[in-house]
């Protein structure tokens, strides 16, 4: 690596340092006061900073962190005094933008939002699976119920059948039964109209008897 290389590498990591550690206090307002050796009054963490104690792997008690997202997570992996140029600059470009400071407490939340997230998920997958299970057990109780019915159906079915061949049976012989009184009933009425002609004969004939004298009986020899 030349000098210039090199000299350029120390200026953007004091520079990298010093936006980090803007970026973690961004103070709205400040007099001279308020300012000691490169040292930040934190009014968005409660903090003071110096630029040369930022760190991109910050411990719990040091009250901040990094959330990063995307590819800029991977900067957070290496230490601000062994980086190249190109990882400093990519720092000053992402900060403020997928680099944020929060405080730890923040990252606590999200773990414990992710844990119960994560719970919630799983009895909700939990939730899922126990009402497949209930829909499985319904729905092969109804394919049973069904089963059961198209089976009663089918019996109605030949039941209905078979009664409707014997009506069909019943009607054609109460039709024949019709047919044959039909032809007796003439019979009858044929039968009593002889026999009135026939007693009317009779009727006459000893009508005839009765009026005749006894000499117009034929006498005996």
């Amino acid at each position: 690596m030349t000098r210039a290389s090199s000299s350029k590498r120390a200026l953007l990591r004091i520079k990298c340092r010093e936006a980090l550690s803007t970026h973690i206090c961004k103070l709205r307002s400040y007099d001279g006061s308020q300012i000691t050796a490169n040292l930040f009054v934190d009014k968005r963490l409660g903090l003071t900073i110096a630029p040369d104690k930022v760190r991109l792997q910050p411990l719990p008690s040091d009250g901040y962190s990094w959330s990063a997202t995307g590819t800029t997570a991977a900067l957070l992996k290496k230490g601000l005094s062994s980086g190249n140029i190109r990882f400093y600059q990519s720092i000053c470009e992402e900060l403020g933008r997928s680099l944020e400071a929060v405080p730890v407490q923040v990252l606590k939340r999200t773990a414990k939002d992710k844990a119960n997230e994560g719970h919630i998920a799983e009895l909700c997958s939990s939730s899922f699976t126990e009402t497949i299970l209930q829909l499985k057990v319904a729905i092969s109780k109804l394919k049973e119920e069904l089963s059961c019915a198209y089976e009663h159906l089918s019996q109605s079915q030949a039941e209905n059948y078979r009664l409707d061949q014997a009506l069909s049976h019943t009607r054609n012989e109460l039709e024949n039964s019709t047919f044959e009184n039909s032809i007796f009933r003439n019979e009858l009425l044929s039968s009593e109209v002889r026999i009135a002609k026939a007693i009317q004969v009779l009727e006459v004939t000893a009508g005839k008897t009765a009026t005749e004298s006894p000499e117009d009986l034929p006498m005996e020899d």
